[in-house]
């Protein structure tokens, strides 16, 4: 009877760890997507950005505008 409560409550250990590690490795998953999505989002913008900076109009528009505020 001894060896079937200890049996038992290794068992349980065992299960109650793998819930436990199955909780932390959702919520690190959540984390990186979060952290995916704005690296994401970031990147977009600045591609966006070097789109403008490639479109000749864009800088000589902007470079003119710096002339006149100086």
């Amino acid at each position: 009877m001894e060896f079937f409560s200890l049996f038992a409550i290794v068992f349980a250990v065992q299960i109650i760890r793998a819930k436990v590690n199955y909780a932390d490795v959702n919520v690190q998953i959540t984390r990186q997507e979060k952290k995916y999505q704005h690296q994401k989002a970031t990147n977009k913008v600045l591609h966006a950005k070097v789109a403008q900076l490639n479109d000749k109009s864009y800088v000589e528009k902007n470079y003119s505008r710096s002339l006149l505020l100086h």
